[in-house]
């Protein structure tokens, strides 16, 4: 079977100098043609300083703090002011917000962008966006939990809204790990993203 090639661009806000820069660079991206446009959902810049051995980050336990912008209400601006590209996170963290407002929050984003969004969904891995937010950050296997439940709640969700979403919004999940996240991706996913 063969696919066509996508172009993706992942652009995050970490240390723009304002949301204008942001917001033009977005447009530019979208111009030059990018299929699909990403941001993150990180509240702290993470300050990666290399990956270990199974490829996860390794970050500063003494990160700088950086000019950085909330993920969600910058998708619902770019939803407005680009016509062409599909639109998501990579990835929304699963335990920063109750999942049915967050499939709510999906729903009107895919109608801003005329269904064009993508739900991009991890279960976090940067301490920091927790701990600096009153967020618990529990353990992997927690956060997964948290993760699988929001996914489920989600997809329940999704259906009773009205109006409902104007497709069905592909399901994107981000990260690795052979015993829990495969089977999750293979459950839930669209589309898969791991480093």
């Amino acid at each position: 079977m063969r696919r066509p090639i996508r172009i993706v661009a992942q652009i995050p806000p970490a240390a723009t100098p304002s949301y204008a820069a942001w917001r033009d660079t977005i447009l530019r991206t979208e111009d030059l043609g990018a299929d699909a446009i990403f941001g993150y959902d990180h509240f702290m810049v993470p300050a990666v300083t290399g990956r270990d051995e199974n490829g996860r980050p390794i970050t500063d336990p003494n990160p700088p703090v950086q000019a950085n912008f909330e993920s969600w209400t910058a998708l619902a601006s770019w939803a407005e002011i680009t016509s062409r590209a599909e639109l998501g996170l990579l990835v929304g963290g699963a335990g920063f917000r109750n999942p049915d407002l967050l499939a709510d929050m999906a729903r009107t984003v895919d109608h801003i962008s005329r269904g064009r969004l993508i739900l991009g969904l991890g279960a976090g891995w940067y301490e920091p966006d927790y701990t600096e937010y009153g967020y618990h950050y529990g353990t992997v296997s927690s956060r997964h939990e948290v993760f699988v439940d929001a996914l489920e709640r989600i997809q329940n969700r999704l259906p009773k809204l009205v109006p409902p979403p104007l497709r069905k919004i592909p399901v994107l999940i981000g990260g690795g790990g052979e015993k829990k996240t495969i089977p999750v991706v293979a459950r839930f996913a669209d589309i898969w993203h791991r480093w």
